[in-house]
């Protein structure tokens, strides 16, 4: 899910607001979309793999991936050099990577351990049922997002939002039902 910047975020400047505000489909937004492309792959992998590699290998490599990819961001754009940009968000993803604390160090590994937990899970549950059966499960996770957007950050999904989400959620059940008859 992408964040919206709060709406006390400082504006950008006037003639990047602009070129902003005119553009139909924002680049931006293909993360969102790269990251859903992603997500899929990964799923398709996992009920392509599932009898020729054991459940702990497909969470090695899920983890080698996003530890390569991450590599490769922090050496592309950690310095900062990109974050000159109109957008709240890509100011945040590209801003200049700094050293953690211990303490963030520590959330570090404790946020990778409940990922890699997670991602073990949800490809055992892969592996043992069909994809049909599994993924209506996994839409729990957009009602959390709301709860959380809700309680953290005191935003609430605007129309367009709520519209995909039963969009995303009724085409779930759809084919959910569809699948058991």
């Amino acid at each position: 899910m992408i964040r919206r910047p709060p709406r006390s975020t400082p504006k950008p400047s006037s003639a990047a607001s602009d070129v902003y505000k005119r553009q139909v489909i924002r680049w931006e937004g293909l993360f969102a979309i790269g990251a859903a492309f992603a997500y899929c792959c990964m799923q398709l992998l996992t009920r392509h793999m599932h009898t020729t590699a054991s459940t702990a290998t497909m969470v090695a490599y899920a983890q080698i991936a996003l530890l390569i990819a991450s590599a490769v961001m922090g050496m592309l754009t950690g310095k900062g050099q990109f974050s000159d940009v109109g957008h709240p968000s890509l100011q945040f993803l590209l801003r200049s990577w700094t050293i953690p604390t211990e303490s963030d160090l520590a959330l570090w590994v404790f946020m990778g351990s409940v990922s890699a937990i997670g991602t073990y899970l949800v490809t055992r549950g892969y592996r043992l049922a069909s994809a049909s059966v599994i993924a209506p499960f996994e839409y729990v996770a957009m009602p959390c997002a709301v709860v959380w957007g809700l309680m953290l950050y005191s935003e609430s999904p605007d129309r367009v939002a709520v519209i995909g989400i039963m969009l995303i959620i009724g085409s779930g059940l759809y084919i959910m039902r569809r699948e058991s008859s």
